[in-house]
């Protein structure tokens, strides 16, 4: 079977060690690729993906209360009246 080693970050006592601020390692007969024996490579999110998806959950949460206000706010309508100076109409 190839491909990348498996992890026992999904154990519960993994999960306790990550908040803990612990990392955890893999469990295969090979390391990640660039980790040394001291300190394994930990995999996170790659910076662009993770300003995306922030990008992405804030233009949610915008369009939602955008729409949020159309569904719910109904406007007040009422008569204008807006004075207009003499001059404009001696032209």
């Amino acid at each position: 079977m190839g491909g990348r080693p498996k992890s026992s970050c999904r154990s519960p006592a993994a999960t306790a060690n990550f908040a803990r601020g612990k990392a955890c390692k893999p469990s295969g007969n090979r390391p990640l690729k660039g980790a040394t024996a001291s300190q394994p490579r930990v995999q996170t999110l790659p910076t662009l993906f993770r300003f995306l998806g922030f990008l992405a959950i804030l233009g949610a949460i915008v369009f939602g209360g955008m729409l949020a206000l159309t569904i719910f706010v109904t406007p007040e309508q009422r008569e204008m009246s807006a004075p207009i100076p003499a001059q404009r109409f001696n032209r």
